[in-house]
């Protein structure tokens, strides 16, 4: 680095000029005589050569006056623009004012700039020569009233050059910048000129902060980078940029540090340092890097100014080549991390964890140092004998017996002096764990805690006493003894089985040689082997795998006993153990189910008789593991672990409550003022920047974060959820499903981010129109929860199937500037808003300012705790309040993009200023919007049994029911063939679902007035509903209202051009379609041309059906003009499945909007979708997720959250996927038990004018 203090040094000397300055960080760049001119420039110089024969020709007040318009009164000191002391001779000023017009500056200023500069210099120097005005101008400036100086605004930036010039820094950096501020519109070349000016200063600043502390690079640094930016805005100076990027890259390490170093308080600062870390160590070539051999040193500098949980997600973002690579030192670093942030919040899991890590250690230079830490961590797991073991203390009087494999060696000095400190710390020399908790106690303090960030004054030290005070730690502990005594009584146990099946053994020998005997004696007819002779075979071959195995096992055993004792204690199971100690628990399975078909049958099990077993071998190994697992999975499952809330009247119950609680009105929280909100822009504008450089590592760590939050806050979104809307059959289950997509998404967009912005679909191929097709869900291990299901995105025609177009773009270096979005929230779905979010952060690389809706604002508090790091980083800010505040936000000069969820009614207001849209729109921003649809449900005809036509009238009543019905993707409308002759008992069915269903209250502002209104025109609509309990609920509640059905509507009778928004559908009967491929094109006729919107649809067709028309089918769904089309289940879960897209069909115009513009989720993020397509399976066994009144859904899904987030651990996710399974059955019994009583209260409240055609 090159050293600015002997410049501004230099500068700072009065009547000296400046030479050639240092192209140095911030330096000014170098002065030198300019290259040949062009011919106005030259006409410029020969005008200046004039001034220089007489610069007494004229006074102050002529250089200064304007030609016409205001004058700017500036405090220009005319002995500082000459660089001359305070009584200087004429001579003396005619010197220094050659000087000045000799050496022009030459950072691109404009040629107006430059005259004027010689033009102030000209009047400067008048004033001056003059004895009289030049006593009068010293008066002046000793009485200490300040001197100003009247210039024209086109003369501004030649003023400001010479008040920088003459070192006012700081007055230039404010006059110009707020003068760049109030004149953003003004000429390019003036705008450019006050920007290099103001530049420059920055840079003097720069200089004079390394003159003042040549140890603090922070202040520096962000001159510099005031600069760079202001020069990058005006696109001016290129190599003035050049030489600031220069003095930034060699100042970066420290300013990293210093960076890091700052308050966890200033979280977008210190987001910058760790950016600047990763480039730093991670990302630039090792011959680039300003770091060079230093790279360690700094790296264990940057790791004292972070804490644990730093720097554990700083180092696990890394690209596995890169993790790969750390040195061991870095390596044990995290080790050390993990056990800190195990102790901080009383995890003992981590620990494992941690010792895992150190294990992979034992062979490097660290030999001592990871015995130490493994000792701390098994003393902390509460298992002294392995601490003391460890460290080589097992021969010692109070220490164990058998060697250890990894202690340190005998005769190693450090080894002897930890050997010393616990000996002289433990006062009964019988008696070592004294010192061994005195030796961990210093390590925790030291090594540990003392490695990271300081605590902040006043913390408390570290402390082993309050770590075994934790009853989380206790009960940790005593499950690890308990399962370390159970591995020793499961080997006794074995070693017992096999000593007696030994015994049997011989006897059988005994036995089949007097069968042989006798066999040999009358053999077989036609020399044909007896069966006896195959079972003898079958005998000896089972014999021979079995000794085969012994023999395995025998020679595993040895190499994995150590290894085995680590593992078996932690909470991983088998998906963290080391693999000698997995190859060694499947030999001993192996064993025992071999040695039970050999001892326990008269003759040797058969291969098939094995075969059988397996089954039971594998739920052995699946219970065995969720034995295991659970003591690690105590703590996420705390946090999810259903808890007690009260709602306003004071009742209280579980967050599954048993019976229906109706919703009480909601009270929107106090709106946020404008100024708030100019706050929060500002703040995003200034934050955009570093979140478009922020790398896609970087993006998917901080996702790995929010989904943590997301699931840990699942149960009180769902609390709050609930106490608005109220809960029915499901309880909380129905709204903690809306959690689901939020966590898919993360998952989702992680792996995107991993990918570079570019995770390879499931399958590619071809429709034979060329049309490209990409299957993208379900993916991982999802399909255990949708087996059967195909999620498709169909690439718009002509376009090939290509991802990411943004991270492509950035890869090459076209980042762009970033932008600030605006997000209106949606009122009714908790999703809705935090995947509109996420969109907008990831998709579209802007940061976010979102609105919330006031029908729903009480989720956003919970939003920004569970998006806490994004919040943090600057990158994302909550508003609250009505229209007003919308429309002010909206309408904000920093916003550039608008993305809402809401009506027709509402985008026309925002675009056009009122709901007739005409003429030119009075916004001129991209907007984007999902406005809804009338979500029609196509029924095909063909031969549906009893349990079909139950099975879908169910899934269509669940697509109503869903959320009250207040849905953009409820059903609505029921396309039937008025032919089918299964449409009575469908219909039936239908009706009976809807019945059995509790009655919802219309929570939604409005939604009641629409009912009525609904009513008034059907009259006939059949009202069910299974009626609510009145006693106990809250006072003040919402009157639940029953589900409306009318059916049998013609086509030109039903209500298609309007949402309904609540509990009421209708079913069309279309007449004269003859077949499955007549009803097929009338429907998708209607549902295109009558059926407002194009957002989602749905259709139901008999897998018969469907392969003996499969060229109607396929053109039914290629002619639907939405962007969601699911097939077999509601619409609902076409928008669960983030992979695909939602939104309008393309082609929607902002005069014609319809249901929106643009696509959300997405999360492969595929540049040019046209739809999605998500086909179903015919049946789903047990109850479908879906499915609204799922029992078991409040106690299954927290377990289906902590089964998504650990895929990458197969033997993890299996546990919970078991816990999943187990509640969704239980579900499903409890819904079949109480359908005859379903059944029965439904015949007794038999709705009139519906018949099932006998069916039922």
């Amino acid at each position: 680095m090159i050293a600015l203090s002997g410049v501004h040094a230099r500068r700072a000397a009065p009547g000296v000029p400046p030479r050639r300055r240092a192209a140095a960080a911030g330096a000014p760049p170098q002065r030198r005589r300019p290259a040949p001119l062009p011919p106005r420039r030259l006409r410029v110089e020969a005008f200046l050569r004039s001034l220089q024969a007489s610069p007494d020709a004229g006074g102050a007040g002529d250089a200064a006056a304007p030609a016409t318009g205001a004058t700017l009164s500036l405090p220009l000191d005319y002995h500082r623009a000459l660089r001359v002391q305070r009584g200087a001779s004429p001579a003396a000023v005619r010197a220094a004012y050659e000087r000045a017009l000799a050496t022009p500056p030459d950072v691109g200023y404009s040629q107006d700039t430059l005259f004027s500069r010689a033009v102030l210099l000209r009047a400067a120097a008048a004033t001056l020569s003059d004895a009289g005005a030049a006593r009068g101008y010293e008066a002046m400036a000793s009485r200490g009233g300040g001197i100003t100086v009247d210039v024209s605004p086109a003369a501004l930036p030649a003023a400001l050059v010479l008040l920088q010039e003459g070192g006012g820094w700081a007055l230039a950096v404010e006059l110009g910048s707020r003068w760049l501020a109030e004149h953003a519109g003004a000429g390019d070349a003036l705008c450019g000129d006050v920007a290099a000016v103001v530049a420059l200063a920055h840079c003097d600043g720069a200089a004079e902060a390394l003159a003042r502390d040549a140890g603090a690079v922070l202040g520096p640094c962000r001159h510099l980078e005031a600069a760079l930016a202001t020069l990058r805005a005006h696109k001016m100076a290129p190599q003035l940029q050049q030489q600031v990027m220069q003095g930034l890259e060699d100042l970066s390490p420290r300013y990293c540090l210093e960076l890091l170093a700052l308050p966890l308080e200033q979280a977008a600062a210190r987001q910058r340092g760790f950016t600047l870390l990763r480039r730093l160590a991670f990302e630039l070539p090792a011959h680039l890097s300003p770091l060079g051999s230093e790279r360690e040193s700094f790296l264990a500098a940057a790791r004292g100014a972070v804490t644990p949980q730093e720097h554990l997600s700083l180092y696990r973002a890394l690209p596995p080549a890169a993790a790969a690579a750390l040195s061991p030192a870095r390596k044990l670093d995290l080790a050390l991390a993990t056990v800190a942030l195990a102790y901080e919040r009383r995890q003992p899991h981590l620990l494992l964890q941690a010792a895992q890590a150190c294990r992979a250690l034992s062979g490097t230079q660290q030999q001592v140092s990871v015995a130490v830490d493994l000792a701390g961590c098994a003393l902390m797991l509460g298992d002294p004998r392995e601490a003391l073991r460890l460290l080589g203390l097992q021969g010692r009087p109070g220490g164990g017996a058998a060697p250890a494999s990894g202690a340190p060696a005998a005769g190693d000095e450090a080894a002897d002096e930890v050997q010393a400190f616990v000996l002289a710390h433990s006062p009964d020399p019988t008696d070592l764990l004294p010192g061994l908790y005195a030796l961990a106690q210093a390590w925790l303090q030291e090594a540990v805690l003392g490695s990271f960030r300081p605590p902040p004054p006043g913390a408390a030290c570290a402390d082993l006493g309050v770590w075994f005070d934790s009853r989380a730690v206790r009960l940790y502990a005593q499950a690890a003894a308990a399962l370390r005594s159970f591995r020793l009584l499961a080997a006794l146990a074995a070693a017992a089985a096999a000593a007696a099946g030994a015994v049997r053994w011989a006897l059988r020998g005994a036995a089949r040689a007097a069968r042989a005997a006798a066999g040999r004696a009358s053999p077989a007819p036609g020399g044909a082997e007896s069966p006896r002779s195959a079972s003898r075979q079958a005998a000896r071959d089972a014999t021979s795998n079995l000794a085969r195995l012994r023999r395995r096992l025998s020679e595993e055993q040895v190499a994995a006993a150590d290894d085995e004792e680590d593992a078996g204690d932690q909470p991983g199971g088998e998906a963290d153990a080391p693999a000698s100690g997995l190859r060694l628990r499947r030999r001993v399975a192996q064993l025992a189910v071999l040695e039970a078909a050999m001892w326990d049958s008269q003759e040797p099990a058969a291969p098939g008789a094995l075969r059988r077993l397996v089954p039971v071998l594998v739920l052995a190994v699946a219970a065995g593991a969720a034995l295991a697992l659970r003591p690690a999975d105590r703590p996420a499952a705390a946090a999810l672990r259903p808890t007690a809330v009260a709602d306003r009247s004071g009742v209280t119950g579980k967050v599954r409550p048993r019976r229906a609680v109706l919703p009480l009105p909601h009270e929107p929280l106090p709106a946020s003022s404008t100024a708030e909100v100019d706050a929060a822009l500002a703040r995003l504008d200034a934050a955009k920047t570093s979140w478009v450089e922020l790398g896609t590592h970087a993006r998917a760590a901080l996702l790995g974060r929010c989904l943590k939050g997301v699931m840990a806050l699942a149960p009180q979104m769902a609390a709050a959820g609930t106490r608005a809307k109220g809960s029915y059959e499901g309880g909380v289950g129905d709204e903690l499903a809306t959690v689901l997509p939020i966590v898919s998404a993360l998952l989702e967009y992680r792996e995107a981010m991993l990918a570079s912005g570019a995770a390879p679909p499931l399958r590619l191929e071809q429709r034979a129109d060329g049309q490209w097709v990409a299957q993208v869900w379900p993916g991982g291990m999802i399909p255990a929860f949708f087996p059967g299901f195909v999620g498709q995105i169909w690439v718009a025609p002509g376009q090939q199937p290509t991802q990411g177009a943004l991270y492509r773009r950035k890869a090459a270096g076209d980042a762009g500037p970033g932008s600030v979005a605006l997000v209106l929230g949606a009122g009714n779905q908790l999703p809705v808003v935090a995947l509109d979010i996420l969109h907008m952060l990831l998709a579209e690389d802007a940061v976010v300012l979102v609105k919330m809706n006031p029908v729903n604002d009480y989720y956003g508090p919970l939003l920004k705790k569970a998006f806490a790091p994004l919040v943090a980083g600057g990158w994302l800010e909550f508003a609250y309040g009505g229209a007003e505040i919308g429309a002010y936000a909206t309408g904000h000069a920093l916003v550039s993009a608008v993305h809402l969820t809401g009506s027709e009614r509402t985008y026309n207001a925002i675009v056009f200023g009122s709901q007739n849209p005409v003429g030119e729109p009075r916004l001129f921003k991209v907007v984007t919007a999902e406005l809804g649809n009338v979500t029609p449900y196509i029924v095909v005809p063909g031969p549906w049994s009893d349990a079909d036509i139950e099975h879908h009238a169910a899934s269509v009543a669940s697509g109503l029911a869903q959320n009250a019905g207040h849905n953009c993707i409820a059903a609505e409308i029921v396309i039937t063939d008025a032919a089918w002759p299964l449409r009575p008992a469908f219909l039936a069915a239908l009706a009976r679902a809807l019945d059995a269903l509790q009655c919802r209250a219309p929570w939604y502002p409005g939604s009641a007035a629409r009912l009525a209104a609904f009513r008034a025109r059907f009259p006939a609509a059949m009202a069910l509903g299974a009626p609510v309990p009145g006693e106990g609920q809250p006072e003040g509640h919402i009157q639940p209202q029953p589900w409306l059905l009318a059916t049998g509507l013609s086509p030109d009778d039903a209500q298609t051009r309007d949402e309904n928004w609540g509990g009421v559908l209708q079913e069309v009967a279309l007449p004269g379609c003859a077949g499955a491929d007549d009803f097929l094109a009338a429907a998708v006729a209607y549902a295109n041309d009558r059926c407002w919107g194009t957002l989602s649809a749905s259709v139901f067709i008999h897998p018969a059906t469907k392969a003996a028309h499969a060229g109607a089918y396929d053109a039914a769904l290629a002619a639907l003009r939405y962007g969601s089309i699911t097939v077999n289940c509601p619409s609902l879960v076409g928008f669960s499945a983030t992979p695909l897209v939602w939104g309008a069909f393309p082609g929607n115009t902002p005069h014609d909007i319809g249901s929106g513009a643009g696509f959300v989720h997405n999360t492969y993020l595929f540049d040019h979708p046209q739809k999605s397509v998500l086909v179903a399976p015919w049946s789903y066994s047990p109850q479908p997720l879906w499915s609204v009144g799922q029992i078991g859904l409040g106690s299954a899904l927290p377990a289906a959250f902590r089964f998504m987030a650990n895929q990458h651990r197969p033997l993890v996710a299996l546990a919970h996927l078991v816990v999943v399974a187990v509640h969704a059955l239980r579900g499903s019994w409890a819904v079949a038990s109480k359908a005859p009583r379903a059944a029965r209260a439904a015949a007794a409240r038999a709705p009139a004018g519906i018949s099932d055609g006998g069916r039922s």
